[in-house]
């Protein structure tokens, strides 16, 4: 269990670098997968939004969005889960001043 662990931590960070990416298809595919691999990719999507608000990057609208569509990805498919610690991001979300997110 704690390979496997390791092993989803490991490409967590490299997907949320991709959070931000020109395609709307690999942004949502990245959101899909950072989803599957819940409840570990929680705390890194967690971040990544929170340096995305901060940002003046041109992308940071679609990072935020692509962490909101992982987000409710989780919510969906698996209710199992306590997702309680998501609440804060959704709700910092559902206030983003930008049409996108």
């Amino acid at each position: 269990e704690a390979i496997a662990t390791w092993q989803y931590q490991a490409g967590i960070e490299p997907l949320c670098k991709q959070l931000g990416h020109s395609d709307p298809t690999v942004r949502k595919y990245v959101a899909e997968a950072l989803a599957k691999l819940a409840p570990f990719s929680v705390p890194a999507l967690k971040e990544t939004y929170r340096q995305a608000t901060g940002s003046a990057e041109p992308n940071a609208p679609y990072i935020r969005s692509a962490i909101m569509t992982s987000f409710q990805v989780m919510l969906s498919a698996q209710p199992q889960h306590d997702m309680a610690d998501l609440v804060q991001t959704i709700l910092l979300g559902l206030t983003d001043d930008h049409w996108l997110v």
